[in-house]
């Protein structure tokens, strides 16, 4: 899942209180979450070896919920589900970059 932090989502605000009302604006657009969890962030991927990337910083967070009771709310997420991580490897290739440096990242430190 991805997004972009706007300036409309600063509400006068600055420093990380800004950037986090813009991503969690993106879960709640993006996914219906119906279960407790706590949210990490997990880092930062800089990667100029593409034109997005030459462009955009990714952040990472991971959200450890207590149950897989997340729903899609965008048509392009409509074939969304969980897996096992060991299971993302084998399709790796099917991501766009950035979510393969996530999950080699997550094969790392298992």
């Amino acid at each position: 899942m991805g997004g972009h932090v706007d300036e409309a989502d600063a509400g006068g605000n600055c420093g990380f209180e800004a950037y986090d009302t813009a991503m969690r604006r993106e879960l709640e657009e993006e996914v219906d979450i119906q279960s407790p969890g706590v949210l990490k962030l997990a880092g930062l991927i800089n990667d100029d070896a593409t034109p997005v990337g030459e462009v955009h910083l990714g952040v990472v967070h991971i959200y450890d919920l207590e149950q897989p009771l997340v729903a899609p709310r965008e048509d392009g997420l409509a074939a969304s589900g969980f897996v096992p991580i060991a299971e993302l490897a084998e399709g790796r290739d099917r991501f766009e970059t950035w979510s393969r440096f996530c999950i080699d990242e997550l094969l790392t430190d298992r």
